[in-house]
């Protein structure tokens, strides 16, 4: 994969908000087999939410699931 724009990769995804982080993934134009943006994709939606809980918010949430 080429490197298109070094600002953005600079930029660590740790300190994106959710919203910067699907900006940035849309940057790519990844599709899935049907053609469709992988920002569209609800599981990768639940992964960036996920990915921006805090330790805290995941342990709370994994105890409720049980």
């Amino acid at each position: 994969m080429k490197q298109q724009n070094a600002k953005t990769s600079r930029f660590p995804l740790s300190a994106m908000s959710e919203v910067e982080i699907l900006t940035h993934f849309k940057r790519y134009r990844f599709k899935d087999k049907s053609g469709h943006d992988l920002e569209m994709c609800a599981d990768f939606l639940d992964l960036v939410h996920y990915a921006k809980q805090s330790p805290l918010q995941r342990l709370i949430r994994w105890l409720r699931q049980r």
